[in-house]
């Protein structure tokens, strides 16, 4: 069997990064922005998870009472 590989070549040189990637664009930003989205996404799961947890708890705990 013949190995097939795939080869990515990476080029350094500025003509080929400034074209890509605009000078006025900060990526920084961007991916900080991204995150503190993200962040506060997973907080109002993780809230809403507890939430209908301890509320599931609180309906199953008051239905054993009722048999």
């Amino acid at each position: 069997m013949k190995n097939s590989c795939i080869s990515i070549e990476a080029s350094n040189d500025a003509a080929s990064m400034s074209s890509t990637i605009p000078e006025h664009v900060d990526l920084r930003e961007s991916d900080t922005r991204k995150g503190r989205r993200l962040e506060y996404f997973t907080l109002g799961w993780n809230f809403t998870e507890a939430v209908v947890g301890i509320g599931a708890g609180l309906i199953s705990d008051g239905s054993r009472d009722a048999l």
